[in-house]
């Protein structure tokens, strides 16, 4: 089915290099027409002009972007501000557009250490958690909450 595109219609997208092969536009999309957003993913082949093309999507007031290699750790000098979890980590894989602010994350963390803690439990059982409880609270807020965009 044919995702409508309005004068309404917000920007989002993944930048890197290379991207043709990437699934996301695929998985984003279908998830924001499941979820009534007016919203479409695109994939832009980023890698010499980051700076550029970071002008360009908030002059345009794109709605945030992801990316890849190589422009995870290259994006930071762009950014207005960072997410305590892209801080920690040193790189943003996800950038929100608040109102023309710029707003780098980085969820890698907060996966990697999910797939951790499954491997913990299935490798030591209860007693390797509380182990990796220090570093899951190095990613997440004091209550547990994950820092990612709203």
């Amino acid at each position: 089915m044919m995702i409508p595109i309005t004068g309404y219609t917000q920007l989002t997208g993944l930048l890197g290099s290379p991207v043709k092969h990437s699934i996301s536009p695929m998985m984003h999309n279908t998830s924001f027409q499941a979820l009534g957003l007016d919203f479409v993913y695109l994939c832009f082949d980023v890698k010499e002009t980051l700076e550029d093309a970071v002008k360009g999507l908030r002059t345009l007031h794109v709605k945030g972007f992801n990316l890849t290699m190589p422009n995870k750790n290259k994006i930071l000098e762009y950014l207005d501000e960072l997410s305590p979890a892209a801080r920690l980590i040193g790189a943003v894989n996800t950038v929100e557009n608040r109102e023309g602010k710029l707003i780098g994350h980085n969820t890698d963390g907060i996966g990697f250490m999910r797939a951790v803690r499954e491997k913990v439990l299935r490798s030591w059982g209860l007693e390797g958690l509380p182990r990796l409880s220090v570093h899951r609270r190095r990613l997440t807020g004091p209550a547990g909450f994950m820092y990612l965009p709203e």
